[in-house]
């Protein structure tokens, strides 16, 4: 957490009624929110932050997932770690709203980890 923190990754959340900066480590990670991250930590690595927008002029017609707008904001990091295979879909659904638990999300950085040695 804190090497993606230091990384600009992640950032802690105003919260009003503590009037402080709280990071939330209990708070569940969305599929969506891994994308991003997934995203987030490949473009930097690789010097390439242009592929947060690779997939930023898809169509709604060429959208292949049930259930994730591409005007949604993490449309773009889902396409990414789909395509990269750190996240799976279940026949076309990519469940963005659902939490992760450990074991998908160790599979997703084991993924990304092998996309990044692979790279160089």
């Amino acid at each position: 957490i804190l090497t993606v923190m230091k990384l600009g990754l992640m950032k802690p959340v105003y919260d009003p009624k503590s009037k402080a900066f709280v990071f939330e480590p209990n708070k569940p990670v969305t599929r969506c929110e891994l994308a991003m991250i997934l995203q987030d930590i490949y473009a930097k690595l690789t010097n390439n932050p242009q592929i947060k927008f690779k997939y930023a002029t898809l169509k709604p017609s060429e959208n292949p997932f049930k259930d994730l707008d591409v005007t949604n904001p993490c449309f773009n990091a889902m396409m990414l770690a789909v395509n990269m295979n750190w996240l799976n879909t279940d026949q076309g659904y990519v469940h963005p709203n659902q939490p992760v638990n450990g074991a998908d999300a160790l599979e997703a950085l084991y993924e990304l980890k092998n996309t990044i040695m692979n790279r160089f």
